[in-house]
């Protein structure tokens, strides 16, 4: 998956367990982009 960085913003929601990160990290790395149009999905899958 690469380096995994994230914003001041998601750090405090982590440090104040109001966001379960594993859930969007598996998701990104399966591919898992959520309600997209074809031609965005088409054009993330190709990085």
């Amino acid at each position: 998956m690469g380096r995994v960085v994230l914003t001041h913003s998601v750090q405090s929601l982590l440090e104040n367990n109001s966001l379960d990160v594993m859930q969007y990290l598996q998701r990104h790395a399966t591919g898992d982009w959520g309600e997209i149009s074809k031609t965005t999905g088409t054009a993330t899958s190709k990085h």
